[in-house]
């Protein structure tokens, strides 16, 4: 299996390549910015993936089986990028934000209303934070009329232990993480 992982090495990603690295059969390519050494069935690419060249070429590297894309994208880079991220993969999966809720008071569920369709606040539109945009984000995701997809949504992203088993599962974890899955995923 071939897992390609946008951005992954932050708070998220780093452990999850950690639980993905033990199964010798998945071979991981992770992109950064910075340098860092490859080991055994991890190939790190420096590279900055926000750039359309740089992104083309990883990704016409082989068919993967998978995409994890951690990236941060603006409304317009995400809409040019998204036909190709999923023709290029099996399972795509964007990582959003449990934070994109509006009320983030109560237990959150997929039918929890989102701050982007529930605010009148013109300013925070206009400037799109981090929530907003990647609601935005999800939004096009969905109008792609695709199905190889799965968002997720964690409600914790500093630095501690994920479990990750949520990917293999049909369903999420409430609060903690939420998954608007499109297909059925087998990692």
């Amino acid at each position: 299996m071939k897992i390609l992982i946008l951005g992954g090495t932050g708070a998220i990603g780093t452990p999850l390549i950690a639980i993905l690295r033990q199964n010798q059969d998945i071979q991981i390519c992770v992109t950064s910015r910075s340098e860092h050494s490859s080991e055994e069935n991890v190939q790190y690419l420096k590279a900055d993936v926000l750039n359309q060249s740089e992104l083309e070429n990883i990704l016409m590297r082989n068919h993967w089986d998978a995409v994890i894309d951690f990236m941060i994208y603006s409304e317009s880079v995400f809409r040019q990028r998204i036909g190709l991220l999923l023709k290029s993969t099996d399972q795509y999966f964007f990582l959003s934000s449990a934070t994109e809720y509006s009320d983030l008071d109560e237990i959150i569920t997929e039918k929890t209303p989102r701050l982007l369709d529930v605010t009148t606040d013109k300013e925070l539109l206009a400037v799109k934070p981090y929530p907003i945009n990647k609601a935005l984000c999800e939004n096009i995701l969905r109008q792609t009329g695709l199905t190889n997809w799965t968002i997720v949504r964690p409600y914790i992203t500093f630095k501690i232990v994920c479990n990750w088993d949520v990917m293999r599962k049909s369903c999420g974890y409430g609060a903690v993480l939420t998954v608007e899955r499109s297909c059925s995923v087998k990692i």
